[in-house]
């Protein structure tokens, strides 16, 4: 398949794409209730000549080639629950929905590849499906999916799944990388419940806000004290809520988080933490907790990339345009022990240090 066709054909619907992603992006919604997103995709497949079915709720998946190697391209469709603050011309229009994520942008290029392989449908050698993907941002989709039976009706031998980036990645570029990319994921909400009382009165009560602000103080030295500095962890609380009036303490508080981390073993020792020795440590006093964590995936690394995605990587992005993250990185540690970066450097510190002290001087004097 000629490399300069396709990148002509891409070109030729590059408005379309955008189009659809706006349209999309105007209507998000969250978790595997994407009826309108669905509804929106089913409408462009048939357009396009698919046969198509739904793997799951709200889930899509249609299929192109002949028989033979069965490679997946999957690209998820939820939105998160939040409001989107801009003054863009297609901003969301659903109220607490917004697509802040990438995933509008994920569905516009899978149905740009649904177009594209229906133009060049003659030259496969063997079978394409597209999964248009639910509840990612749940944790709930790739279990749907699975449990609709996927694997067991097809025999799919590769999978893709692309995600946007927009930290340290040019527009055009396609960064890669052998082993972990992307991380675990497990979350987890922590409930005290106390006793509530009038705020005048709080030996009267069982504070829970007390309680669980110790607890969001121990999961901070969990990541500072108990896990490697060399070990990628991220520990993080979004959701924190108790009471509803300033003179009353609550009989409940609440937080919700989240943890990630390329290590399975890490893992089981954070879930310990947070079931086991937390309970022990701040449980003793009060009437009730609960801890739940729910949708846990390990991380499975098989660190396989197969070496043919990088010659047709090259051959479309070019070899500059295609890259490793990590390869990045070591070109930016080689370049701050470059000489004159250093003593450019060197000099705008100083320059910093001597305005602060002259600022001090002035302001002791």
């Amino acid at each position: 398949m000629d490399a300069k066709l396709i990148k002509k054909a891409a070109y030729e619907i590059e408005n379309e794409i955008i189009e659809n992603r706006r349209y999309i992006h105007q209507y998000p919604e969250i978790g595997l209730e994407l009826l309108h997103t669905a509804a929106f995709v089913k409408e462009k497949l048939l357009e396009m000549g698919y046969e198509i079915e739904e793997i799951c709720k709200c889930g899509i998946l249609a299929r192109i080639g002949k028989p033979g190697k069965t490679l997946l391209i999957r690209a998820d469709m939820d939105a998160l629950p939040m409001e989107e603050i801009n003054d863009l011309e297609f901003k969301s229009k659903n109220k607490c929905m917004a697509h802040t994520c990438g995933h509008d942008t994920h569905v516009a290029m899978l149905l740009g590849t649904a177009k594209l392989l229906k133009k060049f449908e003659n030259e496969l050698e063997g079978t394409v499906l597209l999964l248009f993907q639910p509840g990612e941002e749940t944790l709930e989709g790739a279990k749907a999916v699975v449990e609709g039976g996927l694997f067991k009706k097809y025999k799919i031998d590769a999978a893709i799944a692309t995600h946007i980036e927009v930290v340290d990645v040019k527009t055009g570029d396609l960064i890669y990388k052998r082993g972990e990319l992307y991380a675990s994921s497990d979350n987890f909400n922590i409930e005290i419940v106390g006793k509530g009382c009038h705020g005048a009165y709080p030996n009267e009560g069982i504070d829970p806000i007390n309680v669980l602000v110790h607890i969001y103080l121990a999961l901070q030295s969990i990541i500072s004290r108990e896990v490697s500095a060399l070990e990628p962890f991220v520990l993080s609380i979004g959701n924190f809520h108790a009471g509803t009036v300033r003179n009353v303490i609550p009989d409940t508080a609440r937080m919700e988080g989240t943890f990630r981390t390329y290590s399975n073993d890490l893992r089981e020792f954070v879930k310990f933490r947070l079931k086991g020795d937390l309970r022990k440590s701040f449980f003793n006093d009060i009437r009730k907790e609960f801890i739940r964590h729910y949708y846990d995936y390990d991380n499975i690394n098989r660190n396989f990339y197969p070496g043919d995605i990088d010659k047709y990587a090259k051959r479309i992005f070019g070899e500059e345009r295609y890259y490793s993250p990590e390869l990045k990185r070591e070109a930016y540690l080689y370049l701050t022990f470059d000489e004159k970066y250093y003593q450019d450097m060197k000099a705008v510190i100083d320059d910093v240090y001597n305005t602060w002290l002259k600022e001090l001087d002035s302001y002791i004097n």
